[in-house]
């Protein structure tokens, strides 16, 4: 049996009252965006009011999921509904070992060679939400492949700043730096080419604004908080001041992370202010995520670490199995739709938001997905019909290659350099520091046959042996 889920009439499997003209669909995702980098995630030295009030007044969710640990895969599922291994994007494009031009001599394995653009076969979300009149725009982060598959051959009538790269060379106009041949396109060089973050919030408020009958869907993949480090003057000095007092602190924090943070927070405010000046605010429903786990930054200074996340209290973050590189906030707003000042513990991934933002838009799907519909939850509260939930990643990154298997309270990860388990049960222990494997290995045994059992059915590549390896003492 496929992972994969036929939603024939998404209408009938969600059973969800919604508006009845179609409200426009603002997704924004910030890049490597953790856990608790946000003020509403118990982030107290960052400063996030905006995205503080969206939490307030929407529901905040504290068990999202991304569907992988990096990002090309999390946007792929994004577009598509459907888990990594599907369409067969499992690492960032192009990838640690393609990036680097084949394996270490220290990696046991060769990676699986994967897709590395979005195939043009897959209906995305910028299709449906278009078969339902929506005018669709892609502004900010693409990392989906480059000409021949960007936003526009993918559904979107718009695309700017998207390319087949997943970091801006810098944030700063021209948006170039000395070493790297590559330029955002397309994104003209005007007068207002501002600090990046600035720009690409300039640009969805002209989109916004655009004089039209149509209903919008907007795409807005903010490229911060990722690398490289580039805070915005003002908000620099502002962290810099205040966490001067911890600077004799074992762990130090980034203010340009800092920054870089709250400028997202800024630009998410001026976005919301724009809807409510124009009447858009209770017929525009938001969302707002991540696409994997924070990074944190293994750099040290006067031998002291410095972070750019926070993903306290999960362990570790992007590129590990962890909670820490799995686990993202995820908030939703629409006034006048959903009540407010809610906190779902529910169990929800990317993959998601592709039947959900159909369902609001009145279009059903006729082919295969594996996402869920949240819109009974959203609305009415309801309990999430949750299956199993399973990652692939055959690659290396921070961590090793491996895989994962949520089921209840039961996390099992499996690395594939040495065959051992790691099981945790979340509820009892969110931040992974006790493995049951052994004290409970029957249930260890249950969860790492279904892993098993889900990679053979749905054919997930595996990595083979390096010719070259050879094993290092420490």
């Amino acid at each position: 049996m496929r992972i994969l889920l036929v939603f024939s009439l998404i209408i009938s499997l969600c059973s969800c009252s919604q508006n009845q003209d179609p409200p426009n669909i603002l997704l924004i995702v910030v890049d490597d965006l953790g856990y608790s980098d946000l003020h509403c995630y118990g982030n107290k030295l960052v400063e996030t009011p905006n995205i503080d009030r969206l939490a307030s007044e929407g529901i905040l969710f504290t068990t999202a999921y991304a569907s992988c640990t990096v990002c090309s895969p999390t946007r792929a599922s994004l577009m598509t509904g459907k888990n990594p291994v599907v369409v067969n994007i499992t690492d960032w494009i192009p990838g640690n070992q393609d990036y680097r031009d084949g394996p270490r001599p220290n990696e046991k394995f060769v990676v699986p060679r994967f897709n590395q653009q979005l195939p043009l076969e897959e209906i995305t979300l910028a299709e449906k939400l278009s078969e339902a009149g929506y005018v669709t725009a892609s502004i900010g982060k693409w990392h989906l492949g480059g000409e021949g598959y960007l936003p526009t051959e993918q559904g979107f009538d718009l695309n700017v700043a998207g390319y087949r790269k997943g970091s801006p060379p810098s944030y700063y106009y021209p948006y170039t730096r000395e070493g790297r041949i590559d330029t955002i396109t397309p994104l003209k060089l005007t007068g207002d080419s501002l600090y990046l973050t600035d720009r690409l919030t300039n640009e969805a408020i002209r989109f916004m604004g655009e004089e039209r009958e149509e209903p919008f869907f907007l795409y807005l993949p903010f490229y911060n908080v990722h690398t490289p480090l580039e805070g915005r003057p003002d908000l620099v000095k502002k962290y810099e001041a205040k966490l001067a007092p911890h600077r004799n602190d074992s762990i130090l924090r980034n203010p340009h992370f800092l920054a870089m943070t709250e400028a997202v927070d800024e630009n998410v405010g001026r976005i919301i202010q724009f809807l409510e000046e124009n009447d858009l605010s209770e017929n525009t429903l938001v969302v707002f995520t991540s696409d994997n786990g924070g990074l944190l930054l293994r750099g040290k200074q006067d031998m002291r670490y410095i972070r750019a996340s926070w993903n306290h209290p999960l362990r570790e973050g992007k590129g590990t199995l962890y909670e820490g590189g799995l686990r993202i906030p995820a908030i939703i707003w629409w006034p006048g739709s959903i009540d407010g000042n809610r906190t779902s513990g529910e169990i929800i991934i990317s993959t998601d938001l592709y039947p959900t933002l159909a369902e609001v838009a009145g279009v059903s799907i006729n082919h295969e997905i594996e996402g869920t519909c949240l819109l009974s939850h959203l609305l009415h509260s309801e309990t999430i019909d949750r299956e199993t939930l399973y990652w692939h990643y055959p690659h290396y990154h921070i961590g090793m290659p491996g895989g994962v298997i949520r089921e209840g309270d039961y996390k099992l990860i499996e690395y594939f350099e040495t065959g051992e388990v790691e099981l945790y049960n979340l509820k009892e222990d969110l931040s992974e520091s006790h493995n049951l494997a052994s004290e409970l290995s029957g249930k260890a045994e249950e969860l790492r046959q279904k892993l098993q059992s889900w990679r053979i059915e749905n054919n997930a590549q595996m990595p083979s042996l390096n010719p070259e390896y050879k094993v290092t003492l420490d």
